[in-house]
């Protein structure tokens, strides 16, 4: 999203007040991941006019590679993550939204039900395989 670091600092304190506050009473997680999702995208369209702006970064000169890890909850056994990209990759999940990344990465299955992305594609948090995302690199 490009925030220096201030910003990103108080948008994250704010998000963790909204969706850490109320915790569920039954389901998968302690936290509504609906809660969530509306944070993630009230600051993305802040940051990029379109809270459904995608991951994939259209002009990608002088900017800097990220990626985030999530597993695909089909796959637990091979340990293998998934790579939310903001560049070019040959792999379909780039083609995602920001805020489905963040949800995909943060569905630890103690705090937030899992996320689909794509078809019948279940993301849960990359920390259930690969919680060192230097270790991917």
């Amino acid at each position: 999203l490009r925030m220096d670091v201030e910003t990103a600092i108080n948008d994250y304190e704010d998000l963790a007040k909204k969706v850490f506050s109320d915790k569920k009473r039954w389901g998968d997680g302690k936290f509504k991941a609906g809660i969530f999702e509306k944070v993630i995208k009230s600051v993305v369209e802040t940051v990029t006019g379109d809270p459904e702006a995608p991951l994939l970064e259209d002009d990608q000169a002088g900017v800097c590679r990220t990626f985030v890890c999530a597993m695909n909850a089909h796959n637990m056994g091979g340990n293998i993550p998934v790579l939310f990209r903001t560049y070019e990759s040959h792999k379909p999940h780039s083609n995602c939204k920001i805020w489905e990344a963040a949800r995909a990465t943060s569905a630890a299955p103690t705090f937030f039900k899992r996320i689909e992305i794509g078809r019948d594609q279940p993301f849960i948090d990359g920390g259930l395989g690969r919680n060192n995302p230097s270790r991917v690199v």
